[in-house]
């Protein structure tokens, strides 16, 4: 099952959502948006707007607008930012990779920093060598590629309530990195 914490801020009007749980998150998002939405029905003059958020950035992309670049197979695009400034986004990290609010509240980087920084810093031998250190067997990770696997031994980490670990473990390793 799933828990969703939902957040508002009557000044920003605003709406946070985060879901902790295993399996589809995006598929429980859609069916509180469907809540929402009927809500948002019932109250004239309410526009709301999708919004995910970028990590490590104050801008926000249209949630409407990733799935739409998610349905034409689109996959690092770029956003622009602030100042001019352009943003490289992965539209399927940015769309799976909500983070938690334990993670938040543990002051843990989010799902999508943390398999940036597994992919940038980890060759395929040594994130293997991580694993071992952190005693998980590849073949309990599944996935078939090592992209894959990063994956999946994130949300390995989420259902085992060792987020924390393998942060301090990556940190260990690669502490040049920004997580």
């Amino acid at each position: 099952g799933f828990t969703a914490l939902v957040k508002a801020d009557i000044k920003a009007a605003t709406i946070r959502i985060a879901i902790i749980g295993d399996g589809d998150r995006r598929q429980f998002l859609y069916s509180l948006c469907l809540e929402f939405a009927s809500i948002h029905e019932s109250i004239s003059g309410t526009k709301p707007q999708e919004v995910v958020p970028i990590p490590g950035h104050a801008e926000v992309a249209p949630y409407a607008y990733l799935e739409q670049l998610e349905k034409q197979n689109s996959g690092l695009i770029p956003y622009p930012g602030k100042n001019g400034e352009v943003i490289m986004l992965d539209v399927q990290e940015l769309l799976n990779g909500v983070s938690t609010s334990a993670m938040r509240q543990a002051g843990l980087p989010s799902r999508s920093q943390i398999l940036a920084d597994l992919r940038s810093g980890f060759s395929k031998d040594e994130f293997y060598d991580l694993l071992f250190a952190l005693s998980i067997n590849k073949n309990d990770i599944g996935g078939e590629t090592i992209a894959d696997q990063m994956r999946e031994c994130i949300t390995f980490m989420e259902r085992h309530g060792r987020v924390a670990e393998l942060v301090t473990a990556i940190r260990k390793e690669r502490p040049r990195l920004d997580l």
